[in-house]
């Protein structure tokens, strides 16, 4: 149990690269695409990032906003509800298989997005979403 929940802790100080890394794959479109999401309030029990955060930001902005808000499990969980509902399925099964162990690949595929960010804040956070 302790190895695992160091393997966790390990994987959510990886969290800001891998996200980065995945966000680089974007294209500009798909990039405005994703900003959307996060400030459209379109992931239910999800709160949205207000826009003026991400008007005009880079990747790497986006990244620091999304880990700052959601902390780093529920910010991998979001990208990866958010690459699935633009068709992106490719970029977000290899961030999931990135950042998950194999045995929770099922269970998180048929959670809900406000499910996935509980399940992720609660195993890698404190369990509380930033409300700024």
């Amino acid at each position: 149990m302790m190895k695992v929940k160091l393997d966790l802790q390990k994987r959510l100080l990886d969290v800001p690269a891998l996200l980065l890394t995945t966000l680089m794959e974007l294209n500009p479109d798909e990039l405005k695409t994703f900003q959307s999401y996060l400030t459209s309030g379109q992931l239910l029990g999800i709160p949205p990032i207000p826009w003026i955060e991400l008007e005009n930001t880079g990747r790497q902005d986006t990244v620091d906003q999304k880990v700052k808000r959601y902390g780093p499990g529920g910010a991998v969980g979001i990208t990866v509800e958010i690459l699935r509902r633009t068709k992106l399925d490719n970029l977000a099964g290899r961030l999931q298989w990135s950042f998950f162990p194999l045995s929770q690949l099922p269970l998180l595929h048929s959670t809900s997005p406000s499910q996935m960010l509980l399940l992720l804040t609660s195993a890698g956070n404190s369990g509380q979403l930033s409300s700024q």
